[in-house]
């Protein structure tokens, strides 16, 4: 910081402010304590004079002592403007904002303290604050996307909660019978419904805004999406494998040993890929989330849908928790995965398993949501869609793909009489 004083530039720092301060109550000038006293400034600013440079005294300019009242007036500036102008040890901005009458503290990205976007929460009353990025375990986050806006959330259970709670307080949350506001944001539309629900959330969203969809939903979703949204449209698919136990708790990520970076995965196809990943990151505690090209991401699909069909499936037959499944009957669930990987890759010859591997992984996220009770629900979405594959075989002639499959259906009477 640069000080005008008496036609003088003073440099000063925090050696310098002590010295003014030793000074004030010494009654000694700035020119009297550099010229005979250089004891003064290690002493009081705990540094030799070398650490910082006063020319206005070194010239020999100021030759008579200041009082000590100008001293403490130029340590006040000194102090004002090393407060306002040091650089800053905290790079991981933090946005607190009101919601629901409570307060609630949202990160932003190392990269993104003082940005436009952080200003523009400022500007709007919203708190920013700091914190050291060493202290976080953390990889460095994403770059914010240019196109990060306020979401409309449809659902408000579980999920829904927790994604509003992720957002800045401008999110707009629907119930799935609500009509669809005309003056919506213009951010991502963040469907927290069950399946059963898609079909009339999709027909009351305008046809324009569909390419905003982001799905969240279990099970395998890209037929009907495809049949009712299109193929070319840009939505999201969202594999979450995070999990949220209660509304109003925070979401549990799914980090594993074989996966430490987690596995919430995203189409890098939808148009709000990057917001998606944005929104996941800043939350408290940050959520892992990968953005995939459309062959990695396909996989990841798959993988995820067979984690579900087989581990629900064994816990159903055994009543038992996901936990359980793992423990207990990992041979039964690693041999029905198996079965089903082999005749997805049947059907879609794009997919490949390295099979000790998938059945590690799948199994390491079960033991990250252990205490979690198997439910099997969804046929159509989850376990039918592999069922389809023993059905297409059979009718062609050939022996069923994935007989461990239909007889744990058969046994829990999900199957038509005779199947």
């Amino acid at each position: 910081l640069k000080l005008a004083c008496f036609g003088c530039h003073i440099s000063v720092d925090r050696s310098c402010v002590a010295m003014l301060v030793a000074t004030a109550f010494t009654d000694l000038g700035p020119g009297v304590a550099t010229a005979n006293k250089p004891a003064v400034l290690g002493a009081a600013g705990g540094s030799q004079a070398s650490d910082f440079e006063v020319p206005a005294l070194s010239a020999g300019r100021l030759t008579t002592p200041l009082p000590g009242a100008v001293c403490l007036a130029l340590c006040a500036v000194a102090v004002h403007g090393w407060q306002r102008q040091r650089p800053s040890t905290r790079v991981l901005g933090r946005t607190t904002v009101p919601r629901r009458g409570a307060e609630r503290v949202r990160k932003l990205p190392p990269d993104q303290a003082g940005t436009e976007y952080a200003e523009r929460n400022a500007k709007d009353g919203k708190r920013v604050l700091r914190v050291p990025s060493e202290d976080l375990n953390e990889p460095r986050a994403p770059a914010l996307p240019e196109d990060v806006a306020p979401a409309v959330i449809i659902g408000g259970g579980r999920v829904g909660d927790a994604f509003e709670q992720m957002g800045v307080g401008e999110d707009i949350v629907l119930g799935r019978d609500d009509p669809f506001p005309e003056d919506a944001p213009d951010g991502p539309i963040f469907v927290c419904t069950r399946n059963d629900s898609l079909k009339a959330v999709i027909a009351k969203v305008p046809k324009e805004r569909h390419e905003d969809l982001v799905f969240i939903q279990n099970g395998v979703l890209m037929p009907f999406l495809e049949k009712e949204v299109g193929s070319s449209v840009p939505y999201s698919i969202l594999l979450v494998y995070f999990a949220v136990a209660k509304k109003g708790e925070r979401p549990i990520d799914g980090k594993t040993e074989t996966d430490p970076k987690g596995l919430t995965a995203v189409n890098a196809t939808g148009k709000w890929a990057k917001a998606i990943r944005f929104r996941l990151y800043t939350n408290t505690p940050s959520l892992s989330c990968e953005i995939l090209s459309k062959p990695m991401f396909y996989q990841a699909y798959w993988e995820k849908n067979l984690w579900i069909a087989a581990y629900m499936l064994v816990g159903a037959l055994h009543g038992c928790t996901i936990g359980d499944v793992e423990a207990q009957h990992r041979t039964e669930v690693d041999d029905l995965i198996g079965e089903l990987a082999t005749a997805l890759s049947a059907s879609f010859p794009e997919i490949r398993w390295e099979r000790g591997l998938l059945f590690e992984r799948l199994a390491a996220y079960a033991r990250s949501v252990a205490h979690f009770p198997t439910a099997f629900k969804e046929f159509e979405w989850r376990n039918g869609a592999f069922y389809e594959l023993t059905k297409r075989a059979l009718a062609a002639g050939r022996d069923d793909p994935c007989p461990s499959h239909t007889e744990g259906l058969r046994t829990l009477g999900m199957l038509p009489v005779g199947a």
